[in-house]
């Protein structure tokens, strides 16, 4: 089995830094990997994905020593059962609202007694059993668990005014808050009202020893270097980026400065 990478580097106190991609790209992956990102989010919610395009992806992660995450309703079980099999080591659960959708999710992606994932130690997640590290039984659940990054997403208030009771679930690792939806919900307030109530749950994450990261990269990080230096002193250690933006911002500082310079020699 794999080790999660990702998982690894935050419990050693690093920051990760990921991309997050909507369409089916194996070659990107790789190129990705080859810079050093960390991990791709695979975003099953606003993509197009299936299932054989999911297993795809994963295995041009695995090729590039880049974590595999994938973005998928808690509503779509069968679908995370069958990309979980596939290799994902990690569920970011958009639209985590209540304490029972969080719960919903360490049901869904933990094997018994903590959750009831499906027990499947012949997947390709596992080199279908094979190899000298082959693992079988409770060792194999617990390994497989422990390799699993659960990260809810909460994106309206209610969501972030129920933050310290889902950050006190043992198996939650995270939250993901996504900002853009959460703006929508507070009929899209300044940027420091915005950030406050983002910063605030931030620091009900970190106090309980959980990590913490958001969407809404233009706000928070991206691209000026200030913005992510403020982020930073705030806590986050979970970096991610639509690969549309990244493309976006840099595409187009490529063209204007090309432009700018054909220009200065006429």
């Amino acid at each position: 089995m794999h080790i999660n990478q990702t998982k690894d580097k935050l419990q050693q106190g690093k920051v990760v830094y990921g991309v997050q991609i909507d369409f089916y790209a194996p070659t990107l992956v790789e190129l990705l990997g080859s810079i050093g990102f960390d991990f791709i989010q695979l975003d099953c919610e606003h993509g197009t994905f299936n299932p054989e395009q999911v297993q795809s992806m994963i295995r041009a992660c695995e090729g590039s020593s880049i974590t595999p995450l994938a973005r998928v309703s808690i509503r779509d079980s069968a679908f995370i059962q069958r990309i979980l099999d596939s290799g994902i080591q990690g569920i970011l659960a958009p639209h985590v609202v209540t304490l029972e959708d969080a719960l919903e999710l360490i049901r869904i992606i933990k094997h018994e007694p903590t959750g009831e994932r499906g027990y499947m130690n012949a997947s390709r997640a596992t080199n279908f059993g094979q190899g000298a590290n082959a693992l079988s039984g409770k060792e194999y659940l617990d390994y497989a668990d422990s390799q699993m990054l659960a990260i809810v997403m909460p994106e309206n208030e209610e969501g972030l005014d129920n933050i310290t009771d889902i950050m006190n679930l043992e198996h939650i690792d995270g939250a993901y808050i996504g900002a853009g939806d959460l703006s929508a919900s507070m009929n899209f307030p300044s940027q420091e009202i915005l950030k406050n109530r983002v910063y605030s749950a931030a620091e009900i994450c970190i106090s309980a020893g959980k990590w913490f990261g958001t969407g809404g990269a233009g706000t928070f990080f991206f691209p000026q270097h200030e913005k992510m230096r403020d982020y930073l002193s705030h806590g986050a250690r979970f970096i991610n980026i639509p690969f549309s933006t990244f493309l976006l911002h840099f595409g187009k500082d490529y063209l204007e400065t090309s432009r700018s310079l054909r220009k200065s020699k006429e």
